[in-house]
């Protein structure tokens, strides 16, 4: 059941960033240039949200079977 609630936490962040990037893009009082930067550190940052919660969820997974291999040594 937890799966599938991260699942949809990444989607929606995902999708909330895009959202927010293509707003911010109509909305900008600012030149393209200055708009291109904002973009990418806009992307940037949702990267590293995203590898850090793949991290995370790689972490979680693989946790069981860590502590099986403890107990077995």
């Amino acid at each position: 059941m937890a799966k599938k609630n991260t699942g949809k936490y990444l989607g929606a962040g995902l999708i909330g960033a895009a959202i927010g990037a293509i707003a911010g893009v109509l909305f900008a009082p600012h030149s393209g240039k200055e708009t291109r930067r904002a973009i990418g550190k806009s992307v940037k940052k949702a990267e590293q949200s995203v590898v850090k919660e793949a991290k995370n969820i790689t972490k979680k997974a693989t946790q069981p079977f860590r502590k099986n291999k403890k107990r077995s040594k």
